[in-house]
């Protein structure tokens, strides 16, 4: 038998009870729940698993998502989010996990893509691109690094955040960021924390679909504004 090869898996959080927006997992862009934008463009990512985690009092609302957008649904602890990657990284057993949030419409497979080749050339335990806008990629981690975490970390912050307690430690783990590509470079926020990013995002989505969206313009555009008088 041949060895394995390596194996990479989107794990997208994801949960309806937030404190600033509830329920905006669920909201629509374009007749599209947002965390559906999310879904359907990680799946353009090099990966062979895509899973939502959520928790168990969320899980059947999401359901259909998860299922329309071929995502495998997984459960897990509510509040100790690094836990629940834990228990995902262990039972489906990927090499490297692409962290992903639900509340990240417009996050780019281009830049999870590059994301992936600087944690493979440098051999990464965490890797990320910088100076890309806000909530537009992932990080990704070795899944061998993560369970690591798990174990070690005791700050509730970093149980909460999952990645802090590895990149708080670069004497433990080999963290690295690269700049981001050309064309990417921008202090934009595409993130929905609020009722305000929702209506930003909602005009930035207006007549597109997660497929069709792309991010390169609209970094394009908003610094073309940005440079008028």
């Amino acid at each position: 038998m041949g060895e394995r090869s390596e194996m990479n898996a989107v794990f997208l959080q994801v949960r309806l009870n937030s404190s600033r927006l509830p329920g905006k997992a669920l909201m629509l862009l374009e007749k599209i729940p947002l965390v559906e934008w999310c879904m359907r463009r990680l799946k353009a990512a090099d990966a062979q698993e895509f899973v939502l985690l959520t928790c168990e009092r969320d899980a059947e609302q999401l359901r259909p998502s998860a299922l329309r957008c071929g995502f495998t649904l997984f459960t897990g602890s509510e509040d100790d989010v690094l836990n629940r990657f834990a228990s995902a990284a262990l039972y489906f057993k990927p090499d490297l996990i692409l962290r992903a949030t639900g509340d990240n419409p417009f996050v780019s497979p281009f830049l999870a893509n590059e994301t992936i080749r600087l944690a493979a050339s440098a051999r990464a335990d965490y890797a990320v691109l910088k100076n890309i806008p806000v909530g537009s990629s992932v990080e990704a981690v070795a899944a061998e690094a993560l369970l690591k975490a798990a174990v070690r970390a005791e700050d509730a912050y970093e149980h909460e955040h999952v990645t802090p307690y590895l990149y708080r430690h670069p004497e433990i783990f080999r963290v690295v960021s690269g700049e981001a590509p050309s064309g990417y470079r921008s202090p934009l926020s595409v993130t929905v924390d609020t009722e305000d990013d929702f209506r930003r995002v909602s005009a930035w989505a207006a007549n597109r679909t997660p497929e069709t969206f792309s991010l390169l313009e609209l970094v394009k555009s908003n610094s073309a504004a940005d440079g008028e008088e």
